[in-house]
């Protein structure tokens, strides 16, 4: 994402090392102190409706939680406060925690068309393998046609199918579910963020 951040609450963009200190280098730090935070694109994506895409990004989370690391949303705004989504990609807590499919310590995929709150719509794929607190992860979620894919360094840990495209023109929120509503906060580091119209 090659534009200006919106930061709200407890984020910065920071060094990724002391050696990177005096380099333009920066990752997003969310949510590692007493209050959540969140960080809205000004882009808008995708241009137009995508059967093919990929998401990929790098992740640090601070612990094992139930975490929203990236958010496309419609405008559409329900009663309750909350942005439906068209795709989004979240860690998974130490426990189980229903109604949600995330397996405990994993990752989850959610691709939604239409755009949806309700976590019965839409294809959701839970990872087979778990993440790793304080420590880098590379994760890429990829459409082709029907096919949903997601790999965490370089090993594929999940799949779905779902035929139909991912809308345009959707609001990108990095740390939260909803950019104007505390759910799902996310909290560590997110790097390298690459939206792609088109599979990889």
């Amino acid at each position: 994402i090659h534009d200006p951040l919106q930061l709200v609450g407890n984020v910065a963009a920071k060094p990724a090392s002391k050696q990177m200190e005096d380099t333009d280098s920066r990752v997003l730090e969310i949510g590692l102190g007493d209050q959540p935070g969140l960080a809205i694109s000004s882009l808008r994506w995708p241009a137009q409706s995508l059967a093919d895409y990929t998401v990929e990004l790098w992740f640090k989370p601070s612990h094992f939680h139930h975490g929203a690391i990236l958010c496309l949303v419609d405008d559409a705004i329900d009663a309750e406060g909350r942005s439906p989504h068209s795709l989004f990609l979240e860690t998974g807590g130490p426990l189980p925690r229903s109604p949600f499919v995330t397996p405990p310590r994993s990752i989850r995929f959610v691709h939604r068309t239409p755009a949806s709150n309700e976590y019965q719509v839409g294809t959701s794929v839970a990872a087979s393998f778990e993440y790793t607190p304080r420590r880098w992860h590379h994760l890429v979620a990829t459409k082709l046609g029907p096919q949903l894919l997601v790999y965490m360094n370089g090993k594929q840990i999940g799949e779905g199918h779902d035929a139909s495209s991912l809308p345009a023109n959707r609001h990108i929120i990095l740390g939260q579910l909803f950019p104007d509503l505390v759910d799902r906060p996310f909290r560590g580091q997110i790097d390298e963020i690459a939206l792609y119209s088109r599979a990889l």
